[in-house]
Protein backbone atom coordinates (compact mmCIF):
# COMPACT_ATOMS: atom_id res chain seq x y z
CA UNK A 1 0.00 0.00 0.00
CA UNK A 2 1.13 3.31 -0.74
CA UNK A 3 2.29 5.60 2.15
CA UNK A 4 3.72 8.77 2.62
CA UNK A 5 4.54 10.25 6.07
CA UNK A 6 5.34 13.96 6.50
CA UNK A 7 6.80 15.22 10.63
CA UNK A 8 6.86 18.50 11.97
CA UNK A 9 7.91 19.48 15.21
CA UNK A 10 6.99 23.13 16.49
CA UNK A 11 7.33 25.31 19.39
CA UNK A 12 3.95 26.09 21.19
CA UNK A 13 3.36 29.74 19.98
CA UNK A 14 0.72 30.92 18.41
CA UNK A 15 2.70 32.69 15.51
CA UNK A 16 3.26 29.39 14.00
CA UNK A 17 0.01 28.31 13.26
CA UNK A 18 -0.13 29.16 9.78
CA UNK A 19 3.20 27.68 9.31
CA UNK A 20 1.78 24.59 10.78
CA UNK A 21 -1.28 24.85 8.18
CA UNK A 22 0.85 25.31 5.37
CA UNK A 23 3.20 22.15 5.93
CA UNK A 24 -0.40 20.14 6.25
CA UNK A 25 -1.50 21.23 2.86
CA UNK A 26 2.06 21.04 1.27
CA UNK A 27 2.17 17.11 2.63
CA UNK A 28 -1.76 16.95 1.07
CA UNK A 29 -0.59 18.42 -2.24
CA UNK A 30 1.92 16.04 -2.50
CA UNK A 31 -0.11 13.40 -2.04
CA UNK A 32 -2.60 14.48 -4.70
CA UNK A 33 -6.04 14.14 -3.17
CA UNK A 34 -9.45 15.81 -4.03
CA UNK A 35 -9.02 19.61 -3.01
CA UNK A 36 -12.29 19.65 -0.76
CA UNK A 37 -11.14 16.82 0.64
CA UNK A 38 -7.66 18.71 1.36
CA UNK A 39 -9.48 21.99 2.37
CA UNK A 40 -11.18 20.11 5.59
CA UNK A 41 -8.29 18.45 6.33
CA UNK A 42 -6.08 21.44 6.49
CA UNK A 43 -9.01 23.00 9.07
CA UNK A 44 -9.23 20.48 10.73
CA UNK A 45 -5.28 20.07 11.31
CA UNK A 46 -5.45 23.62 12.15
CA UNK A 47 -8.28 23.47 14.69
CA UNK A 48 -6.58 20.18 16.48
CA UNK A 49 -2.73 22.15 15.80
CA UNK A 50 -4.04 25.62 17.90
CA UNK A 51 -5.79 22.96 20.65
CA UNK A 52 -2.76 21.30 21.18
CA UNK A 53 -1.00 24.99 21.57
CA UNK A 54 -3.53 26.82 23.68
CA UNK A 55 -5.07 24.15 25.88
CA UNK A 56 -2.65 21.16 25.70
CA UNK A 57 0.49 23.25 25.90
CA UNK A 58 -0.90 26.09 27.79
CA UNK A 59 1.03 28.48 25.06
CA UNK A 60 4.07 27.15 26.56
CA UNK A 61 6.50 27.86 23.85
CA UNK A 62 8.79 25.34 25.95
CA UNK A 63 6.62 22.71 25.13
CA UNK A 64 6.83 21.45 21.52
CA UNK A 65 3.98 19.83 19.40
CA UNK A 66 4.70 17.40 16.70
CA UNK A 67 2.30 16.80 13.77
CA UNK A 68 2.57 13.65 11.43
CA UNK A 69 0.72 13.32 8.40
CA UNK A 70 0.43 9.98 7.06
CA UNK A 71 -0.74 9.91 3.20
CA UNK A 72 -2.27 6.29 2.39
CA UNK A 73 -4.50 5.15 -0.35
CA UNK A 74 -7.45 5.59 0.80
CA UNK A 75 -7.25 7.39 3.70
CA UNK A 76 -5.34 10.40 5.34
CA UNK A 77 -4.14 10.21 8.96
CA UNK A 78 -2.77 13.30 10.83
CA UNK A 79 -1.59 12.82 14.41
CA UNK A 80 -1.34 15.74 16.47
CA UNK A 81 0.30 15.61 20.13
CA UNK A 82 1.19 17.87 22.92
CA UNK A 83 2.77 17.74 26.20
CA UNK A 84 0.03 18.46 27.95
CA UNK A 85 -1.90 16.69 30.83
CA UNK A 86 -4.91 16.27 28.71
CA UNK A 87 -8.74 16.20 29.33
CA UNK A 88 -11.95 14.44 29.70
CA UNK A 89 -13.54 14.21 26.17
CA UNK A 90 -16.86 13.08 27.15
CA UNK A 91 -16.79 16.02 30.41
CA UNK A 92 -17.01 18.85 27.36
CA UNK A 93 -19.78 20.95 27.43
CA UNK A 94 -22.38 20.37 24.22
CA UNK A 95 -21.07 23.38 22.29
CA UNK A 96 -24.85 23.30 20.26
CA UNK A 97 -26.96 23.77 23.65
CA UNK A 98 -28.31 27.37 24.17
CA UNK A 99 -26.47 28.24 27.10
CA UNK A 100 -23.41 27.83 25.00
CA UNK A 101 -24.40 28.89 21.65
CA UNK A 102 -22.40 32.46 22.23
CA UNK A 103 -19.49 31.30 23.94
CA UNK A 104 -16.13 31.89 22.11
CA UNK A 105 -14.48 29.00 22.71
CA UNK A 106 -15.44 25.33 23.18
CA UNK A 107 -16.78 23.81 19.07
CA UNK A 108 -13.15 22.31 18.62
CA UNK A 109 -13.82 19.14 18.85
CA UNK A 110 -17.05 19.24 17.22
CA UNK A 111 -15.54 20.70 14.20
CA UNK A 112 -12.91 18.38 13.80
CA UNK A 113 -15.97 15.21 14.03
CA UNK A 114 -17.72 17.08 11.45
CA UNK A 115 -15.12 17.14 9.22
CA UNK A 116 -13.17 13.98 9.93
CA UNK A 117 -14.37 10.45 9.37
CA UNK A 118 -12.91 9.34 12.21
CA UNK A 119 -11.42 11.43 15.55
CA UNK A 120 -9.39 9.48 18.53
CA UNK A 121 -7.63 10.62 21.25
CA UNK A 122 -4.19 8.92 22.87
CA UNK A 123 -3.52 10.19 26.94
CA UNK A 124 0.03 9.13 27.95
CA UNK A 125 1.90 10.47 30.69
CA UNK A 126 3.88 12.49 28.06
CA UNK A 127 1.04 14.08 27.15
CA UNK A 128 -2.42 14.35 24.60
CA UNK A 129 -2.54 13.09 20.76
CA UNK A 130 -5.36 13.41 18.75
CA UNK A 131 -5.52 11.47 15.49
CA UNK A 132 -8.18 12.38 12.86
CA UNK A 133 -8.71 10.52 9.29
CA UNK A 134 -10.27 11.18 6.41
CA UNK A 135 -11.10 8.52 3.80
CA UNK A 136 -10.69 9.12 0.18
CA UNK A 137 -12.99 7.71 -1.72
CA UNK A 138 -11.14 5.52 -5.47
CA UNK A 139 -12.15 8.05 -7.39
CA UNK A 140 -11.05 11.04 -6.44
CA UNK A 141 -7.20 9.28 -5.94
CA UNK A 142 -7.31 8.82 -9.52
CA UNK A 143 -8.13 12.96 -10.63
Amino acid sequence: MHKKIHKLAMPSRIDKIEKAAFFVEKALKNLKYDPDDRDNVVIAATEAITNAIIHGNKNDPNKKVQITVEGRNDRIVIHVKDEGKGFKPNKLQNPLSPENLMRENGRGILILKSLMDHVSFDFSPTGTEIIITKFISESKTDE
